[in-house]
């Protein structure tokens, strides 16, 4: 059980999302086909709740001059990366959170759509989509390296 709750947190939290979470799922020893579909579910069920919450949650957060700073500095960033993919709207924002690179995830690609100018239902498709390729990337990776390891220490 603290592995399953461990794999969430982990799949649903903002730097590790399913980079995280499915190779510690997979270190648990959590079952195949669970270990992959699990975290990549918990981080596509971010995309809903982010894509609503976030504009609203920063325009609150600005009202104290405290979060202004953290709030740009984070916009900023996530602007500059999507930079790359800006030309390409939707398919770039895909590719964004596609590529499983650190702060390239979810959350960063939420807050590059709005800063877009990409709808919120617009962008859903692509960044559940993204997180799928993600996903797959990640466990193709996570079974490489996992192989490698069990081949050298076992022998």
């Amino acid at each position: 059980m603290k592995a399953i709750l461990m794999t969430l947190l982990l799949s649903m939290a903002p730097i590790s999302e399913v980079r995280g979470g499915i190779p510690y799922a997979m270190s648990a020893g959590i079952p195949y086909p669970m270990h992959f579909l699990m975290p990549m579910f918990a981080n596509m069920l971010v995309v809903p709740i982010l894509l609503f919450m976030v504009k609203p949650l920063f325009s609150f957060l600005r009202r104290h001059h405290v979060f202004e700073k953290w709030i740009s500095a984070y916009e900023k960033r996530a602007s500059r990366k999507m930079d790359k993919y800006a030309a390409y709207k939707k398919w770039g924002l895909f590719l964004f959170v596609a590529i499983p690179l650190p702060t390239t995830g979810v959350y960063t690609g939420v807050v590059a759509s709005i800063l877009g100018g990409i709808k919120a239902r617009e962008a859903m498709l692509p960044l559940l989509a993204g997180v799928l390729v993600a996903s797959i990337l990640t466990y193709m990776a996570a079974s490489g390296l996992l192989g490698v390891f069990n081949f050298i220490f076992t022998k």
